[in-house]
């Protein structure tokens, strides 16, 4: 599992979804108010 920080605004909004659109587990989103955590998990298939 990997723990990814992102800004709010633009970062937030497109990277979860571009993760899932490549096939990753986006286990969870978190804000933690100066930014975000994304807990996400690899393809079984990589």
């Amino acid at each position: 599992m990997l723990e990814v920080w992102l800004d709010p605004g633009e970062p937030i909004e497109q990277v979860p979804d571009s993760l899932r659109m490549d096939g990753y587990g986006v286990e969870s989103v978190a804000d933690h108010t100066a930014y975000f955590s994304v807990q996400v998990r690899r393809p079984l298939d990589l």
